[in-house]
């Protein structure tokens, strides 16, 4: 179970990343 939670956090923290990413390009190419 520890593995599956460490896999998670793992994946949350890709996910938000991955978010602002997109957010911050699509700022750019709108202003």
């Amino acid at each position: 179970m520890r593995n599956y939670l460490d896999f998670y956090d793992l994946y949350k923290s890709l996910a938000i990343a991955l978010t602002l990413d997109i957010f911050f390009s699509v700022t750019l190419l709108l202003s």
